[in-house]
């Protein structure tokens, strides 16, 4: 997992995720659209609620409150990994791909890519824990072959409503946020 700014100056997630798409049609309309961005805001605001799979701090440092809150918080990301795993051998997930993730946009890479002007719905396994996708609207803006097998995909997700955008940046500055923990302690941990 690793993040970089966007030339835009926002905030990209770029990892190996589970992703599969499917297409849309040449014109989908505002209702089928609608109902996708709605299942995509409550998976986002899923995903945000979830938090951390972690304790910010170490439970020995916690006050007597907060570490059973820190214990309970544990057990329930268990039992969420746990019921992930079990629904993921019901639905298998895609295979991963190289996957690049901002607010406005995404790119992956594909062995057999949609067509620029396309509109499809791509499914982003975006926690192990929670096994459905994020399905967003995109229309394919671009696609560059990388190889004989393999094509990138560029496609925007411009028309999306501000507050599936704003859920996705969320989430963005979360996982970018804990790169940066998880840089700071791996720097920590190594001798001088």
């Amino acid at each position: 997992m690793s993040d970089v700014q966007a030339s835009g100056g926002g905030l990209v997630y770029e990892d190996r995720l589970p992703l599969a798409w499917r297409l849309l049609g040449p014109d989908p309309g505002p209702f089928d659209l609608a109902h996708l961005y709605e299942a995509a805001l409550t998976r986002l605001n899923a995903l945000l609620a979830v938090g951390d799979t972690s304790p910010g701090e170490p439970l020995e440092e916690a006050p007597a409150r907060a570490q059973d809150l820190i214990r309970l918080e544990a057990r329930l990301n268990l039992l969420l990994a746990a019921v992930g795993e079990l629904l993921a051998l019901q639905r298998p997930v895609p295979p991963a791909r190289a996957v690049r993730l901002a607010g406005s946009w995404l790119e992956w890479d594909d062995p057999s890519p949609p067509q620029p002007g396309q509109t499809v719905a791509v499914g982003l396994y975006l926690n192990p824990c929670v096994p459905d996708p994020v399905t967003l609207p995109a229309r394919v803006e671009a696609t560059t072959a990388l190889s004989e097998s393999t094509a990138r995909v560029r496609a925007s997700l411009a028309e999306a409503p501000v507050t599936v955008r704003n859920a996705l940046e969320k989430l963005i500055f979360r996982y970018h946020r804990r790169s940066i923990a998880e840089h700071r302690k791996a720097q920590a941990g190594r001798p001088l």
